[in-house]
């Protein structure tokens, strides 16, 4: 008879509930079975960040996914990848964006769809405090949708969060 090895979870059914990083260690997982959430604690010494990540498994064909991301843009060069998605999963994507530099700050709403070669997207309540911090643009490229952005400066942060829709 083989031996299984048997990998649990710590794991919860009530919903809303979420681990904070003092109860995962790095690398570990938490499953939420009432909301359909996998948590992980993850660090970054350069960006000094210890938190809890939230991911969502594929969702049922036709529902949403949502996915939230954190960029240090370090140089000012054009075009830089900071999301993308499977051109073959999803074919409308909307995007909050926030740039953060140097104690300036810009926020902006995007909607994209695609049509398998080419990118349609709107770009709107764009405020900032003092400055245009980066523009963004999409491709459709290697079968992904590629969220690009190219910082006024350098050292930009670029976080956003992503709902799109399957399909």
């Amino acid at each position: 008879m083989a031996t299984e090895t048997i990998v649990k979870h710590r794991t919860s059914s009530t919903p809303g509930a979420v681990p904070n990083t003092t109860d995962l260690t790095l690398g570990e997982l938490a499953i939420n079975d009432a909301d359909g959430f996998v948590f992980l604690r993850r660090t970054d010494s350069v960006q000094s960040v210890d938190e809890i990540v939230r991911l969502r498994a594929s969702p049922v064909l036709g529902s949403g996914d949502n996915f939230v991301f954190n960029k240090i843009l370090v140089s000012s060069a054009g075009n830089q990848l900071v999301d993308s998605v499977l051109a073959t999963e999803y074919r409308t994507v909307k995007y909050v964006i926030q740039f953060t530099y140097a104690g300036n700050f810009q926020s902006t709403e995007l909607l994209l769809l695609h049509d398998g070669s080419s990118v349609y997207l709107t770009e709107y309540a764009i405020i900032q405090t003092n400055m245009n911090l980066g523009n963004i643009t999409a491709v459709v490229e290697s079968g992904l949708v590629k969220l690009l952005v190219t910082p006024t400066f350098p050292n930009t942060t670029v976080k956003g969060v992503r709902a799109a829709i399957k399909l």
